[in-house]
């Protein structure tokens, strides 16, 4: 199998079928975020493992923060960092920001920064 994931620099560097690919997995992922309970969540991401380790299992206490996931321009890292926000904002978290900076190395991945008020 190719690996896509370490040429890639940008989005449009990702073959079509690549990206149906990703879109598949994407909806799983959220599928699985969505049907699972806490243990789960945190065992299957990291980002929202760091999260919930934070504030007690209890995303509620999260709602008056500002939280900005980076990511890389990667259709993946972008993809992974949407479907994060998009669980966090059903959670109740309104104020979930993706934020891609151009020279952000693709090795670098994702990431969540945190603003707490």
């Amino acid at each position: 199998m190719f690996n896509y994931g370490i040429l890639l620099h940008n989005e449009a560097d990702t073959p079509s079928s690549v990206q149906q690919i990703i879109k598949v997995l994407r909806k799983r992922a959220s599928q699985k975020l969505e049907q699972s309970q806490t243990p789960v969540i945190r065992a299957i991401s990291a980002e929202l493992n760091g999260l919930y380790g934070l504030y007690d299992n209890q995303l509620a206490l999260a709602q008056q923060d500002v939280h900005f996931l980076i990511s890389t321009a990667t259709f993946q890292c972008k993809t992974t960092a949407d479907v994060i926000r998009d669980f966090l904002q059903e959670q109740g978290l309104s104020s979930v920001e993706v934020y891609t900076p151009s020279d952000l190395s693709t090795a670098s991945g994702i990431f969540l920064v945190v603003l707490m008020t």
